[in-house]
């Protein structure tokens, strides 16, 4: 008999995140023999290509379609005052002002005050279908952030006495972004929702999270265990690209693939970059940097690169395996780390499966530095004379034009393949059924 599961995310495609494919993925690689699997998700634009594009209710989005082994119901999407204020645009500074002390407002406010809550059709609309499907389905998965589905899922369990699993893309009250939070945002997380995390998470089944640095955060937080399901790679992506492929061979190439986050030590890295070049009397017209799905940032990045004289690309979005394309044409993969943040970042896994050397920067003495050393997949850059040699050897080949050196073999890559991750979640799930 097959294994009912109701899976409720706000993140799902067509919308292109990391955040997207962790519930996709399990809807891709579950055995439809033995799962059943529905998903409740808000209704997004074909494309998001910018923050207004995000907080839009396409009029044009189907609500029901099929997505792997999955069925999904797309839920209307209603924009709250704040919402409605960045569709506008606007640049005057009342407004401005105001967006923000909205946007702090409803950090809080949908957990209490439903009014508030412009996904709040995703439960109403799994409440009406679990009504009608009484007792059909054994099992809820809520994945966040936003941490508004796991309310969804503690009401839900608790109207249809249906076990649920908490799911942590990042930390909540544990964010890492929460340094970079205005202070009354930081009241509120610390003071408000902690507790309210707490209570909520306290009866679910299970917990799981992406690395095993949050998994003992959150362990200690809720006092119980946290189970580990990384994050990983698509393998139909890798499958269809060439193992012999080559990198560009006009130019020394270093790409990174993603969002650039405040904590990330961009502007450190092009000065270490900018030593090393005359460290080495490199010319810099020999060098190229492909900042990929960063176009939303680009300001940042000509800023960091005001001082360097090398070819800067920056490309809008991509779809994933466009993506996964274009990075094993680098020589090298950037990776910028934090050792006061946790590595998380998906990106980690598509770099080392398209099996090029990663460049980490700086070492974040945690989950990407097991990873690089136990996969023996690229360099951790640390604060010493040697960087300056590791960084070298590489430009050294590129000049021999010894592109094998350019090629790495991840011991331990299938381990994280997606459709291997979502076995080890979903057999993880069967078990609270």
């Amino acid at each position: 008999m097959k294994k009912r599961i109701l899976i409720i995310c706000n993140d799902f495609p067509p919308y292109n995140s990391v955040g997207a494919e962790r519930p996709a993925s399990w809807c891709r690689h579950a055995d439809p023999d033995q799962f059943e699997i529905i998903v409740f998700t808000r209704k997004w634009k074909a494309q998001v290509r910018c923050l207004a594009d995000y907080y839009e209710n396409p009029p044009d989005a189907p609500e029901f379609s099929h997505y792997g082994t999955a069925k999904v119901f797309y839920c209307d999407f209603k924009p709250n005052l704040r919402d409605k204020l960045i569709l506008k645009r606007t640049n005057k500074s009342f407004w401005v002002y105001l967006q923000k002390f909205l946007t702090s407002f409803y950090y809080w406010a949908p957990f209490f005050f439903s009014c508030t809550d412009s996904t709040r059709t995703i439960y109403l609309k799994a409440k009406e279908f679990l009504k009608k499907n009484l007792g059909s389905y054994s099992l809820i998965i809520a994945t966040g952030e936003p941490f508004i589905s796991f309310l969804y899922a503690y009401k839900l369990s608790k109207e249809f006495n249906i076990p649920w699993i908490a799911d942590y893309r990042d930390g909540w009250s544990l964010n890492y972004g929460f340094k970079y939070m205005p202070f009354l945002q930081k009241i509120i997380l610390k003071y408000l929702l902690r507790p309210l995390e707490i209570r909520l998470v306290k009866t679910s089944a299970a917990v799981t999270t992406v690395t095993e640095k949050l998994s003992y955060q959150l362990g200690e937080l809720l006092n119980r265990p946290v189970h580990v399901i990384p994050n990983g790679y698509e393998p139909e992506d890798i499958e269809k690209l060439s193992p012999r492929a080559l990198p560009f061979k006009d130019k020394f190439t270093i790409m990174y693939s993603g969002t650039l986050y405040p904590f990330q030590p961009l502007e450190e890295f092009v000065s270490f970059f900018i030593q090393f070049t005359k460290k080495y009397s490199i010319k810099e017209k020999d060098i190229r940097f492909v900042f990929v799905g960063s176009l939303h940032q680009k300001n940042r990045i000509n800023r960091a690169f005001y001082s360097l004289n090398c070819e800067l690309r920056i490309t809008p979005r991509l779809p994933r395996h466009q993506s996964v394309r274009l990075i094993q044409k680098a020589h090298l993969l950037l990776f910028l780390a934090s050792d006061s943040v946790d590595g998380s970042a998906v990106k980690i896994y598509d770099y080392m499966a398209v099996q090029r050397p990663v460049i980490v920067f700086r070492n974040d003495y945690g989950t990407i530095e097991k990873l690089i050393r136990e996969n023996q997949c690229g360099l951790l850059i640390e604060k010493d004379q040697n960087a300056y040699e590791q960084l070298h050897y590489y430009y050294q080949n590129w000049i021999l034009k010894n592109y094998e050196a350019f090629r790495t073999n991840p011991i331990n890559i299938q381990s994280y393949s997606r459709k291997n991750l979502t076995n080890k979640m979903l057999t993880l799930a069967a078990s609270y059924i």
